[in-house]
C-alpha cells in the first residue's frame, strides 16, 4: 500500500511539473496566487510542490524517512515564505502605482474622505467606485446601496462607504436582495481583481 501511494504521489508530481513548465513555455499555464495578494513564481510553486511531496512521504512512510523529509520541507517552507513575500511587496506596488494612474482620471473623487450618510442625499443613482485601484465601476440605485450598506455593516467591521467586497460577500449581497444588474456589475469588475472597495459617491459630485 506505501509503495502505490508513493507511486501515485510520484505521478502527480510529474503530472504537475510538465504542467507548471510546458504551460509557462506555451501561454497557457495561470500561476497560483496568494492569499496576501500577487502570484507565484517559478521557484516558489517548486518550492510549494517540495514541501506538500515531503509531507506526504513522510505521512506514507510514517518514521521511516521522517528524517529525509524535514531536511527537504524545512527549506522549502523557508524558500515559500520569502516568495511570499517578494510577491506581496509587488503586488502592492503596482497596486499603488495603477491607482495613482487611474486617480488622475478621477479628479476630486479621490482626494477627500467620501460620504458616510446615505440620507444626506436625495439621489436615487450613485455612481459607484472601485477606491482599491480608482477606477469607474458604473451607477448603483438607492435601493441596491441601502441593502449593500445594510447588510455589511452588520458585521460590524465595515463602515458606511469604501465596502470591502469579494466574490463570497456579493453572493451574500444577493441573498439580502440586490438587483441582477448589481449582481453582474460586481461579478465582472471580480473578473479582474479579487476583491473591491466599493466607493458610492452623489452623481452631481461625481460629475463635477
Amino acid at each position: 500500500m506505501k509503495l502505490l501511494l508513493t507511486i501515485l504521489l510520484i505521478a502527480f508530481v510529474v503530472l504537475f511539473l510538465v504542467n507548471m513548465i510546458l504551460g509557462r513555455i506555451w501561454g497557457f499555464y495561470q500561476p497560483l496566487k496568494w492569499t496576501s495578494g500577487g502570484e507565484t513564481t517559478l521557484v516558489a510553486e517548486l518550492a510549494i510542490l517540495v514541501f506538500i511531496s515531503s509531507c506526504l512521504l513522510g505521512v506514507i512512510w510514517n518514521s521511516e524517512i521522517s528524517a529525509l523529509c524535514v531536511i527537504f520541507a524545512l527549506p522549502a517552507a523557508m524558500i515559500s515564505y520569502i516568495s511570499e513575500g517578494r510577491a506581496r511587496k509587488r503586488f502592492l506596488l503596482k497596486e499603488a502605482e495603477l491607482y495613482e494612474a487611474n486617480k488622475k482620471e478621477h479628479p476630486g473623487i479621490f482626494d477627500t474622505l467620501p460620504p458616510e450618510r446615505l440620507d444626506d442625499f436625495d439621489d436615487e443613482i450613485f455612481d459607484l467606485y472601485d477606491a482599491g485601484i480608482a477606477t469607474y465601476l458604473g451607477t448603483i440605485s438607492r435601493e441596491d446601496l441601502k441593502i449593500l450598506i445594510d447588510r455589511f455593516e452588520l458585521d460590524g467591521e465595515q463602515g458606511p462607504n469604501d465596502i470591502f467586497v469579494f466574490h463570497e460577500m456579493v453572493e451574500l449581497a444577493k441573498e439580502a436582495g440586490i438587483s441582477d444588474e448589481l449582481e453582474s456589475l460586481l461579478f465582472q469588475a471580480l473578473e479582474k481583481r479579487d476583491y473591491l472597495y466599493l466607493r458610492w459617491i452623489p452623481r452631481q459630485v461625481s460629475l463635477n
